[in-house]
């Protein structure tokens, strides 16, 4: 009886261009007696694309941002499905699946491949985690610290709009504030 070796992963999220994908189907190797088949499904709103060959992968010019791809490589021997790997790409989830029936080689893909997503995470991954937490606190803290600048700010412009004479209809006060300093200013009693 032959033994299948698989392995079910979720992976955070990554950030992957085209060079990514390139790369990622490079670490599928295979035997000179097999052959790999690629199979990448793209979907946005306004088209999907499925590629059959890494070539085809080349010649598209222009891939849009997406929240969901799919990549199926499947390394045949003659008639048979030796090993295979599905990757699920999600806006916030990857998940992909590797099986095979040659341990070394399920062993080492496995390990590649977790190597590889880890690589691709994005610098602010780790902060993604807390946003939940994070994301109310910070909005309360800088909405109360726009306040503040907004009162200071708007305290300290009139003062200096005022002093300058700047605003027309205090002019009058202006003058009348300095003929009182100047002693100009008689009262009637």
């Amino acid at each position: 009886m032959e033994k299948e070796y698989r392995n079910n992963v979720s992976v955070k999220p990554v950030l992957m261009y085209r060079e990514d994908i390139l790369e990622l189907c490079a670490l599928i190797e295979i035997q000179s007696n097999e052959e790999k088949n690629i199979e990448i499904e793209y979907k946005n709103n306004e088209e999907s694309i499925k590629i059959t060959d890494i070539e085809s992968l080349n010649l598209i010019s222009d891939i849009p941002p997406t929240d969901y791809m799919s990549l199926k490589i499947l390394v045949w021997k003659e008639r048979n499905i030796v090993s295979g790997l599905s990757v699920s790409f999600n806006h916030n989830n990857i998940s992909y699946q590797l099986h095979s029936k040659n341990e070394t080689w399920f062993l080492g893909t496995n390990s590649k491949l977790r190597k590889f997503f880890k690589a691709k995470r994005p610098w602010y991954s780790p902060i993604q985690r807390f946003s939940l937490f994070l994301s109310p606190i910070a909005v309360i803290t800088s909405f109360q610290h726009s306040i503040d600048l907004i009162k200071s700010d708007k305290r300290g412009a009139l003062e200096i709009l005022c002093q300058s004479g700047s605003i027309s209809k205090t002019q009058g006060l202006n003058d009348g504030i300095s003929d009182r300093h100047r002693g100009n200013i008689t009262t009637d009693s």
